[in-house]
């Protein structure tokens, strides 16, 4: 384990080092904004995907979750243990005391509904959880392909009724990619069974449409670091037959009507950018209260990006923290 963590950790490096030579020879950059910050961390993450691309969903995981014991952590946010319903959670606390009234956030990390953990996304969610000054429960829910579909979206609304007999009578729910897509889903599952909604969601890069393979997925392949076919791989071990376009799949193919108000983030240069920006479309003609937030050249999951200094990650958190207190 530890040498796979060491040889991960080296091919990593060696290709942000790759990058930034290639730039600094060529004066070229993948993209017209991005500073040799984000060049490095970009090249990075391509490379230890690329490194994941193909393999059993448990090495993908184990992947991420030896990267994830690198990653420096700012955020000296206070953490408790929580047992939710029989799943594994976690709380986030912010230094300023929340007051008794004030919402929870719901945090759903991503990773393609088969790899990913609080341990992968700790530090995205103490930072969300300090911007917004609200308590934060992430909650591990089951991954493919062991657990398909609908097992995460059971999980996330059990996580939801639990909070809500604990008292917490005002909620918001955030998630990044398929934690994204799983905030939307759990909602509409909400609404559809007359329950109570929570009152905003916070969607980052979320991964909304498991069945078209639009043009920002060829466009945008040399710069983000997702793999050009992990959509359509990923969607059908998640599905596991399931129609992609059962919008408690394929959100994008539902009807949003009476659907809280939402954040959606988005890179110009992720390749799941041209569904998020018709996600909003979507929602915004069925009169939901959508707001759009495009950040230029970032790829997928850059909110991740803050503790390598980069701003346009921090900008990012800073107005997920903004809306949610909002």
């Amino acid at each position: 384990m530890l040498r796979d963590q060491v040889r991960l950790s080296a091919l990593a490096a060696r290709s942000a080092a790759r990058a930034l030579a290639r730039r600094a020879v060529t004066r070229k950059r993948t993209r017209p904004t991005w500073t040799p910050k984000v060049e490095a961390v970009s090249a990075a993450l391509r490379a230890v995907a690329a490194e994941a691309h193909g393999r059993p969903a448990p090495e993908v995981r184990a992947i991420w979750e030896m990267m994830a014991r690198d990653a420096p952590l700012a955020s000296r946010t206070r953490q408790e243990p929580a047992r939710v319903d029989g799943l594994v959670g976690r709380w986030f606390y912010p230094d300023a005391q929340p007051a008794a009234d004030d919402p929870v956030i719901l945090y759903l990390h991503g990773g393609a509904y088969q790899f990913g953990s609080i341990r992968t996304h700790r530090e995205l969610i103490a930072q969300i959880a300090q911007a917004a000054g609200r308590a934060t429960l992430a909650i591990d829910y089951r991954l493919a392909p062991e657990h398909p579909w609908p097992a995460a979206l059971e999980d996330a609304t059990r996580a939801v009724r639990w909070l809500r007999a604990r008292g917490v009578a005002r909620l918001c729910v955030a998630g990044d990619s398929a934690g994204g897509n799983l905030a939307l889903v759990t909602t509409l599952g909400l609404r559809d069974a007359g329950e109570a909604l929570p009152e905003r969601l916070a969607l980052l890069c979320p991964w909304v449409d498991m069945l078209r393979e639009r043009d920002s997925i060829v466009r945008n392949r040399d710069a983000d670091w997702l793999a050009e076919d992990a959509n359509l791989r990923w969607s059908t071990a998640y599905r596991a037959g399931a129609d992609a376009r059962d919008p408690r799949v394929s959100p994008i193919y539902a009807d949003f009507t009476g659907m809280p108000p939402m954040l959606a983030q988005v890179g110009t240069a992720e390749v799941l950018y041209d569904e998020v920006v018709e996600l909003a479309s979507r929602a915004r003609a069925a009169g939901v209260d959508v707001t759009l937030s495009t950040y230029e050249d970032m790829v997928h999951d850059w909110q991740t990006f803050t503790s390598v200094g980069v701003p346009e990650a921090r900008r990012a958190i800073d107005e997920i923290g903004a809306y949610l207190r909002a």
